[in-house]
């Protein structure tokens, strides 16, 4: 697209209008029938939000910032589209890795190029999901932005569903939580890689919980295969973070269950940790190749983004120690930078005020929950398996993103995927009604 006025046009707003009334037909009598009025209450307003957070996005990408991802996505969903339309068998490039798309593109002169994401596997995908949506969306750059909003909001959608039958008097709180913060409003409601990871989550959950239920459970053991392999290709972070956090679930979840034996299994229970632990400790140089590329990594990123580039919202964490202790004395600024930034005075920039304020509450709301319920703590970890789930799935994913960007408009952006299960954990905490008798089988499953 050369002039990227082009990109929208009067008109677009009016087809807008007409697929926002079909996509709420669809939500209202199809996808979520025969549920109470309340329910439908809070999905227009969710979903009237959702509409105008991709308005106002799209706008933003095509006339104020002028380039970005979402656009690159979609150029390259034109490039596919004339691909299949000189040759139908190129629908191939849908099923095969980018590089084969990357050596036609360099040979074909009528082809757009682009320069954000190209020649990545993660990036490609969401311009294979625009090429998809590309023949619905009548080929309109606005129109494709209202399938990615509408696939969330669907998404969203389905696991708030499932976590309020988890906890039906929490049904407020889980809507802030997931459906109404503006970081999720604003960045889960364009052609954003975001929008795709943070839909297939919901998608998951709602999955696994049907398959628990014994619903279809061929069905939904396949979709929630293929949502989890979406999340692997576009951010494949995110699901590292869940498998290492229901690692760990199961594990000290085995542990629990093994104190509750004999003194003779409690004592082979510790001697295990011991050697394990030893076993770690002895071979801690293996993962030092590991820790020096992710430090490295994180170096570069943080002189790359604070580079004088004139007025930017990057910030800095300091430079990394080339070692594993250099590391982790770095992990909690990292996860604070996540969750608790970027502050309301470094705010350089009108679109980062919604998070700065939204860093703020959290913040804020954090420290009132851990003064008023934070005894309550490790009960509410012990007794609740998402809630420790949820911990666990924070603290990692947090200190992932928090070493790696140094960016506030990135931050904000990448950590939608985990913003949803802090809110959730904190709310869970406060609203936590403490036991006096814990039963024997007082563990909570999954949804």
């Amino acid at each position: 697209m050369d002039d990227l006025n082009d990109l929208i046009s009067d008109t677009d707003f009016f087809l807008f209008f007409i697929y926002a009334l079909i996509g709420y037909f669809l939500i209202r009598y199809v996808i979520f029938k025969n549920r109470d009025k309340r329910f439908y209450l809070m999905v227009k307003i969710f979903f009237g939000l959702k509409l105008i957070s991709a308005i106002v996005m799209s706008l933003l990408t095509v006339y104020y910032w002028k380039i970005g991802d979402a656009i690159s996505y979609f150029n390259e969903s034109q490039n596919l589209i004339q691909l299949f339309k000189k040759d139908i068998s190129n629908i191939k490039y849908l099923f095969i890795p980018v590089e084969y798309y990357s050596s036609q593109l360099s040979l074909d002169n009528d082809l757009i190029r682009t320069v954000n994401g190209a020649g990545q596997e993660s990036s490609f995908l969401i311009s294979k999901l625009c090429a998809i949506f590309y023949p619905f969306a009548l080929g309109k750059y606005l129109l494709v932005n209202f399938l990615f909003c509408f696939m969330s909001i669907v998404g969203q959608l389905k696991f708030y569903t499932v976590l309020v039958k988890r906890y039906p008097h929490l049904k407020k709180v889980i809507a802030i939580s997931i459906l109404f913060m503006p970081t999720l409003l604003l960045y889960s409601s364009t052609i954003y890689k975001e929008t795709l990871c943070y839909s297939c989550i919901g998608f998951i959950f709602y999955n696994f919980h049907q398959i628990m239920h014994k619903r279809n459970a061929v069905w939904n053991t396949f979709f929630l295969i293929l949502n989890a392999f979406l999340i692997l290709t576009v951010k494949f972070y995110v699901i590292v973070a869940f498998l290492i956090s229901i690692f760990l679930l199961l594990f000290f979840q085995f542990v629990g269950i093994m104190f509750r034996h004999s003194l003779i299994t409690k004592s082979f229970v510790i001697i295990l940790l011991m050697c394990l632990s030893t076993l770690f400790i002895y071979n801690i140089d293996f993962f030092n190749p590991y820790v020096l590329s992710f430090v490295d990594t994180s170096n570069n990123f943080q002189q790359y983004y604070n580079n004088d580039f004139g007025e930017t919202s990057s910030f800095e964490i300091g430079e990394i120690e080339l070692s594993a202790v250099g590391l982790l004395k770095k992990m909690p600024i990292g996860f604070y930078s996540t969750y608790f930034r970027p502050h309301i005075w470094e705010v350089k920039k009108p679109i980062v005020l919604f998070s700065a304020l939204e860093s703020f509450f959290i913040l804020a709301f954090t420290l009132w929950t851990l003064t008023k319920k934070g005894i309550y703590l490790f009960q509410l970890i012990k007794k609740d398996l998402f809630a420790r789930l949820s911990l666990y799935y924070v603290i990692i994913l947090g200190i992932i993103i928090g070493l790696n960007t140094f960016n506030f408009g990135t931050l904000i952006r990448y950590k939608v995927p985990v913003v949803p299960f802090a809110w959730l954990f904190v709310f869970i905490l406060y609203y936590y009604t403490p036991t006096i008798k814990i039963e024997k089988k007082s563990d909570r499953g999954f949804p």
